[in-house]
């Protein structure tokens, strides 16, 4: 069963949390490297949010096109070597249901987690989830360009400290805003790309169905904020696949890129100019209630 945990403030911490507190804030703003990450997922964070896995996501997660990082201490648990499975998924069936609790933090019990688990999540991650005795889904939303940043913490253990969980509610919000603020001073590793994976790469082929998407409406001439709204995503994720684009077709610019663009590269669904607009809360099939 899955549980919406309350936003709150800070009124609930003692003196020794509180000094805990200061201490994750302090040090999220000094985080450079995927070391120091790694160092504050392990340290006073663990007396707030236990958890032997957290992955992070951000991008299109909705739209499957997204990017994600794994910080764990666990053997097999590294981000690169994911690649392959099926994590996104997964990422985005929580995704939808923390959209359909009005972005509150969520609770799932372990035996949530086996029914939410695709099939084709075939990897040490899978058998790792399904061991893991509650897991925390929660992120931060902007609402300045739409985005948002999802958070999956595991753990073996009971995710419900001493304190009851109304008392946990009331504090998830707090430290996962600090947590954000560390990732988002760490450049996102990177994933494989189709050449290691033995793809052809020629032309747009190196092109996600998205990224070839977003191409095609940049070649019509719209505008980063136009295809926003074409596609009901942010305009920081269609920023962020632009450059991804440029990089990914050698151009120097979106005016090169999109002068590589042939309709024949174009998805059917945007051939003949039609959008293919995300799905809204709960057309996915997915839905949750609270305790």
């Amino acid at each position: 069963m899955s549980v919406p945990i309350a936003s709150a403030g800070a009124g609930d911490l003692d003196e020794f949390e509180s000094l805990m507190l200061l201490r994750i804030i302090s040090q999220s703003r000094t985080i450079r490297r995927h070391l120091e990450l790694f160092h504050l997922m392990q340290g006073d964070v663990q007396s707030f949010l236990p958890h032997e896995i957290l992955i992070s996501a951000w991008g299109d997660i909705r739209g499957g096109d997204h990017w994600f990082d794994v910080t764990s201490g666990l053997p097999g648990m590294r981000t690169d070597q994911l690649n392959g499975c099926n994590v996104g998924s997964l990422l985005t069936d929580l995704y939808t249901r923390w959209l359909e609790h009005g972005r509150q933090p969520l609770l799932l019990e372990s035996g949530e987690m086996a029914r939410l688990m695709p099939h084709a999540l075939d990897c040490a991650l899978k058998e790792l989830l399904l061991k893991m005795q509650g897991t925390v889904v929660h992120g931060v939303h902007s609402a300045r360009d739409r985005s948002d940043t999802l958070y999956v913490a595991a753990s073996t253990c009971p995710m419900v400290p001493a304190g009851g969980l109304e008392r946990f509610r009331r504090i998830v919000d707090l430290v996962i805003a600090q947590i954000d603020m560390a990732f988002r001073h760490v450049a996102g590793l990177e994933h494989l790309t189709r050449e290691d994976r033995g793809v052809s790469t020629s032309g747009t082929d190196v092109l996600t169905n998205r990224e070839r998407e977003i191409l095609s409406w940049v070649a019509r001439g719209r505008t980063n904020v136009e295809i926003s709204q074409i596609l009901a995503i942010s305009t920081f994720t269609v920023k962020n696949h632009v450059q991804r684009i440029i990089k990914k077709l050698g151009a120097s610019n979106r005016t090169e890129a999109a002068a590589s663009y042939r309709l024949g590269d174009l998805p059917a669904g945007a051939r003949g100019g039609s959008t293919r607009a995300l799905p809204v809360a709960g057309e996915t099939g997915i839905t949750g209630k609270p305790l």
